[in-house]
């Protein structure tokens, strides 16, 4: 949610994973503000519950620009957040994205990821698509790989996600 005339921004999310393991839920909140008019920052945190597992919290910050390229446009984003997990070491993660968007409906972009908890990381990498159905509606299909240093484990999955703006 934007307050148009001030530039405040309140949000908040869920997510549901689910690996082999069982689920993961994430509740987010986030609070920010436009700095310029086409630059947010925003902090946020989240709430991490793991079946048979800790919940776990994290604590972030977001910072995204948008510059418009003629009938289009290319939006970058830079993100930090110390995750407090109850069963295994505390960690940073470090993320890195852009889009480019061909026009004001349709975006391309990637993204790159890193996490270190204890004597583990983990890098991780995606490609997606992003389609504005409307001003207010967006979805978008993707695909991530995560490679972990420490424990040699893999993992890919397909995203499909649908944001909504007001």
């Amino acid at each position: 949610f934007v307050l148009r005339d001030s530039g405040w921004i309140f949000d908040g999310g869920f997510k549901r994973s689910e690996p082999d393991n069982g689920e993961i839920d994430t509740y987010s909140l986030g609070f920010g503000k436009y700095i310029f008019e086409n630059t947010t920052l925003v902090l946020n945190y989240a709430k991490i519950d793991v079946d048979d597992g800790g919940d776990d919290d994290a604590w972030g910050v977001n910072f995204e620009h948008l510059c418009d390229i003629g009938d289009g446009a290319f939006k970058t984003s830079l993100g930090y957040s110390f995750v407090d997990f109850d069963e295994i070491d505390s960690g940073d993660n470090w993320s890195l994205g852009g889009t480019y968007y061909i026009n004001k409906n349709l975006g391309f972009g990637a993204n790159y990821a890193r996490s270190e908890a204890g004597d583990d990381e983990i890098d991780s990498w995606g490609i997606y698509s992003e389609w504005f159905v409307n001003e207010q509606f967006a979805v978008s299909l993707g695909y991530q790989e995560s490679d972990s240093d420490d424990t040699r484990a893999e993992a890919d999955a397909v995203l499909l996600t649908a944001k909504a703006r007001f």
